[in-house]
């Protein structure tokens, strides 16, 4: 909805009919006219209930006047003035004489804007005064020139004039100050006036009908230093962080989008140690990275020294001690600790374990949340909360920090961030329109429009044109003509700074860019109505996504990808439809805007070819990441293996909707025959992902005798004690294993979790496996995004370039223990890239593969064009008697193919199927080298 916002407000009744009143004859001159003025029906009527207090406020600054114009300032009197005005705890000091009428004073003080009724005070009278206000106290008969003279442009003013100010001179001082770029409340007998008639607080009158003829500029783009008056919004993402639940201790967000300014704002106004109430914030870009995670406790004792953590303190167990100790004797103090840029913290702590987020949660609890820590970061702080078994888990909902349109509120504080400024800085928009036209160019980004929104001011302030600043007749305020909005001087600067911030969120994620930049690529070809009106189902929209996707980058399951796509939501570049009669939802591009900050159908269609070659992510993501085990006994790299499971396959092991037989399809290659140990490993130094929290006991047994013997067991308990791994020897016994198992009480329940190995070289088995596809996690080779995490695991970054990653997937497949043996040797190496193109990787074809129709499918895929599916579909069944449909589950339980969806019309082999197909390629040529081990 558009907000009916009151474009003008206050300033915009002053400047009309009352200061025409305050022209005419009919102004009062005398107390006696005062007292019929306001009990009359004209301009200056005042209601009965305030007309005493009126009549005070008018008399003192009369009384002032008089003392101004006769040479004689009564000091006395001023702060009273200045303090019915709002003003708190006013000082006055170093009065002295700089015009022959003009009286310089210095103040400080504080402007009262405590108010359930919100007002605009700029940071330069609020804020940034800090160091005080200057006041001048100007007589009836000084030039306005005179009064400009007296003033510098770096310390805001308020000029107090003796008596009542006509048009001309409003208009000479409205020039001068502006011209100069001083920050000035113009104060005269026409506004006190009209602050005693109205119902408003008095400040807001007085700062809204007096600043326009100043000029103040109070847009910023340093979010880190964003002044509390220029934080506009989230309300509800504040008091859930300042609360004492679960709720708000996650924040993420999109680059330079409003995190930072969020905890920073929260730090500024909410800090209050002699209420016992701490709250801190603090940037943590380093911990998981250059500082090791325990660091935390180290950062959270200097952040809370000296008020709560003793100076010695450095532990997380001393630093614990100190915070409960603090919490019991002030049973009513709150400490809220804030951690921004959290993402590497969050990733290297969840690829051990949570050791230091587990401790921070008890110490959440064991406080009654009285402690309160809370993250944030980019899109891997939400991820992390998705985690089954992440300490976080069961927190509320993590915060997005996106555009301001999501609530009815937050709608409205984007129109004020828009509206109330401008009016400050004596300037009006000609209607809503053009309000709601700025805020959706700007995507609802309080950032974006900040940035706008200053360039906007700095045009309607002619800086950098050359030509002397001259306001026009007709203010203030000056109304902003709707027509130059997008098209003035400084516009295409400004949208260049806006897109680059906006493409910062973008470039968090290659997927978001791919998402966004194939939904730009639909509507250039004609498709806009189902991009940018209706959407697309996820299923449709990754297959889209898939035609640029990187070559050798992994492809998120479905349930992923979704995740990925409420991410892009929740940044606001995507919008949703919901699909009729269901919960589930349609995705398009958020709005028109998103595609013009696209660029052009070149643009499109370029950044697509880019993000083919972009480098992968290498933050953690459970779809990908495959936890790390200790094989021996040494510490070593090399007594460190990989899962074959990601940690999101392992943990739909223990879904509670999982089937209670679960099976596990893959090649030997791939790691099939090291699940079970993977899992006993995993469980006994933590917790499996996913898991319950209870310990479990990981049995790995050879013949369907011990696995009876096994989920005969009785355990009372009632929870899954034990989880069994079982490779069958033959598809019969398979079959008949996993019938038994499923009419077992002990499985049922979910005491007992079994597991079954099926090769999937055994095509009888792998039958069993795609046709039981809803209980089967299917083997795949890493990609280059796993590749990328080894590297930086085993610390070997000047190997994370993309022409080595390229040619460690084009030798290896990306078959995990060649790629561990192949960096193993390039640590040694003075050429690695040299040398990795000369590599063999030890990996056999297996026998009569490429004499079955599957092997024969994967060496016709050389002559796939990406888009002619059937075409390909008919070869592939005149040359193999079966169509894709028959061999591609086939080809997907063996790892050979990536991508498949008969549907959409798209297949592409994998790593691992390429490096076979060479193989075979060159077993088949009698000048082959030999492909043996690498000695």
């Amino acid at each position: 909805a558009v907000f009916e916002t009151d474009l003008s407000g206050l300033v915009g009744t002053f400047t009309g009919e009352f200061l025409s009143h305050a022209s005419s004859e009919d102004w009062p001159a005398t107390p006696e006219a005062w007292v019929v003025a306001v009990a009359g029906d004209g301009p200056l009527h005042i209601e009965e209930d305030r007309r005493s207090a009126g009549l005070e406020l008018i008399g003192l600054f009369r009384d002032i006047s008089k003392s101004i114009a006769s040479r004689g300032p009564n000091m006395k009197k001023l702060p009273r003035l200045l303090e019915e005005i709002g003003y708190d705890g006013v000082k006055l000091h170093n009065s002295r004489v700089v015009g022959r009428t003009i009286w310089s004073v210095d103040m400080s003080g504080t402007i009262r804007t405590g108010t359930a009724e919100e007002w605009f005070l700029p940071p330069a009278f609020g804020s940034l005064a800090s160091g005080g206000t200057k006041l001048l106290l100007i007589g009836p008969d000084t030039l306005p020139e005179m009064v400009v003279k007296a003033l510098s442009s770096d310390v805001a003013v308020i000029l107090l004039y003796a008596g009542l100010l006509d048009h001309a001179k409003r208009h000479e001082l409205a020039q001068g100050l502006r011209a100069k770029a001083i920050p000035a409340l113009l104060i005269d007998e026409a506004v006190i006036a009209f602050a005693a008639t109205r119902r408003e607080v008095r400040a807001r009158t007085v700062f809204e009908c007096g600043l326009p003829y100043g000029r103040v500029e109070p847009y910023t783009t340093d979010a880190g230093r964003l002044p509390p008056e220029m934080f506009f919004g989230r309300g509800e993402e504040l008091r859930l962080i300042m609360s004492k639940t679960a709720d708000g201790c996650l924040v993420y967000g999109g680059r330079q989008l409003g995190k930072s300014a969020l905890l920073g704002h929260i730090a500024r106004t909410e800090h209050a140690p002699e209420e016992d109430r701490i709250v801190v914030s603090r940037e943590v870009r380093a911990l998981g990275n250059a500082e090791k995670t325990s660091e935390i406790w180290a950062h959270l004792a200097s952040m809370l020294s000296p008020h709560v953590v003793k100076p010695g303190s450095r532990t997380a167990e001393a630093v614990s001690k100190d915070i409960m100790e603090w919490t019991i004797h002030k049973p009513n103090g709150r400490i809220v600790a804030m951690f921004d840029e959290a993402d590497r913290f969050m990733d290297a702590d969840t690829k051990d374990d949570y050791p230091e987020l587990a401790r921070l949660k008890k110490l959440m609890e064991e406080t009654g949340r009285a402690f309160k820590v809370v993250f944030a970061g980019l899109h891997n702080v939400q991820r992390m909360f998705r985690q089954p078994n992440s300490p976080l888990a069961h927190l509320g909902q993590p915060i997005c920090i996106g555009p301001l349109n999501r609530t009815a509120a937050d709608k409205r504080a984007a129109y004020d961030l828009v509206v109330n400024p401008m009016r400050a800085a004596g300037f009006c928009f000609e209607s809503h329109e053009a309000v709601e036209q700025i805020l959706s160019w700007a995507n609802y980004y309080p950032s974006l429009v900040q940035e706008y929104m200053k360039g906007l001011l700095a045009t309607l302030h002619g800086t950098g044109s050359g030509k002397a600043y001259r306001v026009g007749d007709d203010g203030p305020l000056w109304p902003i003509d709707s027509d130059m909005l997008f098209s003035h001087r400084t516009f295409g600067h400004i949208e260049h700074r806006i897109r680059e911030k906006f493409h910062l969120t973008l470039n968090l994620d290659p997927r978001y860019a791919l998402v966004a930049y194939t939904l730009g690529r639909l509507i250039v070809e004609g498709r806009e109505y189902e991009a940018r009106v209706v959407g697309l189902e996820p299923a449709a929209l990754l297959e889209e996504a898939s035609l640029s996707w990187p070559k050798f980058s992994q492809r998120p399951s479905p349930a992923a990808f979704e995740a990925l796509l409420e991410e892009l939501f929740d940044l606001g570049i995507l919008g949703r439809a919901t699909v009729s009669g269901t919960n589930k939802y349609r995705y398009l591009l958020g709005t028109r805007q998103v595609l013009t900050m696209l660029g052009s159908e070149a643009d499109i269609y370029h950044a697509l070819h880019e993000i083919e070659e972009k480098d992968p992510a290498v933050t953690y993501d459970r779809a990908i990441h495959r936890r790390r085990y200790k094989t021996g006994s040494g510490s070593g790299l090399d007594d460190w293996a990989n899962s074959p499971l990601t940690d999101l396959q392992t943990e739909r092991l223990f879904h509670p909707d999982a089937h209670p037989v679960q099976i596990v399809c893959g090649l030997e290659i791939l790691g099939l025959s090291k699940v079970g140990i993977a899992l006993k490993r995993i469980a006994e130094s933590g917790r499996i992902p996913g898991s319950p929290e209870s310990k479990l006991s990981v049995d790995i047994v050879k013949s369907p005798k011990e696995l009876r013997a096994i989920v005969d067991r009785r355990d009372p308990s009632g929870h899954t004690q034990s989880i069994v791994i079982f490779a069958p020897d033959d598809a019969a016994q398979t079959d008949e294993v996993i019938r038994w198992l499923e009419r077992q009480p002990s499985v049922l329940d979910r005491r007992v979790l079994p597991i079954l190995l099926l090769d999937a070289a055994d095509k009888d088995k792998r039958d069993i496996a795609t046709a039981r596809e809803e209980q089967t996690q299917f083997l795949e080779s890493w990609a280059a995004e796993m590749v990328r995490m080894h590297l930086h695991q085993v610390e070997q970054m000047e190997l994370d370039t993309k022409a080595i990653r390229d040619e460690i997937m084009r030798v290896t497949g990306g078959v995990p223990a060649e790629v561990i043996k192949v960096i193993r040797e390039l640590r040694r190496q003075t050429d690695p890239l040299g040398f990795v193109k000369g590599w063999q990787a030890n990996v056999s074809v297996q026998d009569g593969l490429f004499g079955t129709p599957e092997g024969k499918t994967l060496q016709l895929l050389d002559l796939y064009d990406g888009k002619d599916y059937e075409i390909f579909n008919e070869l592939v069944l005149d040359e193999t008697g079966k169509d894709l449909v028959s061999v591609g589950p086939d080809l997907r339980a063996m790892g050979l193919i990536s991508t498949w969806n008969s549907k959409e019309g798209r297949i592409r082999r994998s790593a691992l199927g390429s490096l076979l197909c060479s193989i075979a390629l060159n077993q088949n040529e009698p000048e082959a080298p030999s492909l043996g081990k690498r000695g």
